[in-house]
C-alpha cells in the first residue's frame, strides 16, 4: 500500500486536485518553477505531493502579488543556498513590499468610501420640491 505522501498522480489527476489545467503544470515546469516530473516510458508524467505543495505555494504567493519570475527567483535561491538566509530575506522583502502596497490601496479605498458616504449624506438631505412655486425661478 502506498502512503499519500508517496502516491503518484498523472498530470490530469494532479491538475484536477489543484484546480489548475495540465497546461499550467507544464508551463511551471517550462519556466523552472517545478522540477520535471517522473515519467514512465518517457511519456506519462507522474507528480507527487511535493508538486502539490509547491503549486499551492506558488498560487498563494501569486495571490499576495508576487510575479512568477519573482517566485522562480526565490525558489532558485532556496535551492542554491543551504543556509536559506538569502531566500528568506528576499521573500520577506517581497512580502513586506506587497503589504505596503496593500495598505496604500486600503487607505485609498477608505478615502473613496468616505467620499461616497459624504455624498450619500448630502443626497439624503435633499428635500422634496415644493408643489407651490415660492417665487424662485430656479430651485
Amino acid at each position: 500500500m502506498c502512503s499519500e505522501e508517496n502516491k503518484l498522480y498523472k498530470i490530469g489527476e494532479m491538475a484536477d486536485i489543484l484546480g489548475i489545467s495540465p497546461r499550467t503544470l507544464r508551463y511551471y515546469e517550462q519556466i523552472g518553477l517545478l522540477d520535471g516530473p517522473s515519467r514512465v516510458d518517457g511519456k506519462v508524467r507522474y507528480y507527487n505531493s511535493k508538486t502539490a505543495f509547491l503549486v499551492k505555494t506558488i498560487k498563494d504567493l501569486q495571490c499576495m502579488g508576487l510575479t512568477l519570475e519573482e517566485i522562480r527567483e526565490i525558489r532558485f535561491l532556496f535551492q542554491a543556498d543551504p543556509s536559506r538566509e538569502k531566500p528568506k530575506q528576499k521573500m520577506l522583502e517581497k512580502l513586506a513590499e506587497q503589504k505596503k502596497n496593500a495598505l496604500s490601496k486600503m487607505q485609498e479605498l477608505n478615502r473613496f468610501i468616505d467620499q461616497i458616504d459624504d455624498y450619500m449624506k448630502r443626497i439624503e438631505m435633499i428635500k422634496p420640491k415644493s408643489v407651490i412655486p415660492d417665487g424662485d425661478i430656479i430651485d
